[in-house]
């Protein structure tokens, strides 16, 4: 699962490790130090550039609380 805007990880909360591996993108350094406490991989990235993930590579995503943050929804949808 790639959490987009992962903040500090509560995604985790919800998703047991024994059975989803998550991976976290958000732009707070802080909040992926955090992030990554809990999930699998984190990155620091702005979510309207490229994703450094390859394509295709999860089985989900998750968005919460993003877009209305980003002024241009293009990139992001495209990802």
């Amino acid at each position: 699962m790639l959490d987009i805007g992962c903040g500090v990880g509560p995604l985790r909360r919800w998703l047991p490790v024994s059975e989803f591996r998550i991976v976290g993108l958000d732009l707070s350094g802080e909040g992926v130090t955090e992030a990554g406490r809990h999930y699998d991989l984190c990155e620091v990235g702005d979510v309207s550039g490229h994703w450094v993930f390859e394509p295709e590579s999860f089985d989900g995503v998750h968005v919460g609380a993003v877009m209305e943050h980003v002024l241009d929804w293009h990139g992001p949808l495209n990802e």
